[in-house]
């Protein structure tokens, strides 16, 4: 989709080939769909027809044809919404689940339709926690969550206008989640002293965003014991 970056500056050539991923894309579509229908329940098949989908989708976007896009990326949301709700043991079902709802976001943000994608946004945080809650061992995995969450974030903060206040909630809830998970992870993670350190230093560093916010009193009283037991925790090491 490199052509796609470049399509808006007029270069003749870029719009050539962006028009050409597009009709790969659709083809690639076909493609996989014919295959699905060979054997209609087979999961894999029907996976591949939700990535085609999710790419011709993209690629529309790209070329302009954001209704087209939001309606493509739509078809591989169902998938994989299905797929996560069927299999709720499956993680990385879940984490699939959570890449195609932040896909569907942008569609949604290029196409005008900022309240759809508020509410979908709603919805990748809640499964972005949820992954967090789960998966507490594996620090690789959550990062790429906790980085799914904060870019969907940016959506949203680039492109709605959203109140000072209601964006300063969003990140107290946000931030002392993210501090509870790398809480979690130094205090039961099965790491090295170093990472054990690295993640209360983090878990420190999203408390203290939460204090600097402002909160009321009975909620600061809560947020300076978790810094005090990251202090504690970090004094230990010295």
């Amino acid at each position: 989709m490199r052509a796609a970056k470049v399509a808006g500056t007029g270069n003749s050539e870029a719009v050539v080939l962006l028009k050409q991923a597009v009709e790969h894309h659709r083809l690639s579509g076909e493609a996989v769909a014919r295959l699905q229908q060979l054997e209609p329940k087979n999961n894999s098949y029907r996976r591949l027809v939700a990535i085609a989908a999710n790419n011709f989708g993209e690629a529309l976007l790209e070329s302009g044809d954001t209704r087209g896009g939001v309606l493509e990326i739509r078809k591989a949301l169902s998938y994989f919404a299905e797929n996560a709700r069927t299999d709720p043991a499956n993680l990385n079902a879940k984490y699939e689940h959570a890449l195609s709802l932040q896909t569907y976001i942008r569609a949604l943000l290029k196409d005008g339709q900022v309240a759809e994608g508020k509410k979908q946004y709603a919805e990748v945080a809640l499964l972005t926690e949820d992954l967090i809650k789960k998966d507490s061992q594996n620090r690789e995995y959550i990062n790429s969550a906790v980085t799914l969450h904060r870019t969907a974030k940016t959506y949203l903060e680039k492109l709605i206008a959203m109140s000072p206040r209601s964006k300063d909630q969003h990140d107290a809830r946000s931030d002392e989640k993210f501090g509870d998970y790398y809480a979690a992870v130094a205090e039961r993670g099965k790491i090295s002293t170093q990472k054990r350190h690295e993640n209360w230093l983090e878990a420190r560093k999203f408390y203290q965003a939460v204090i600097d916010l402002n909160p009321s009193a009975a909620r600061r009283d809560e947020l300076a014991h978790k810094l005090a037991k990251c202090d504690k925790a970090l004094a230990a090491k010295q």
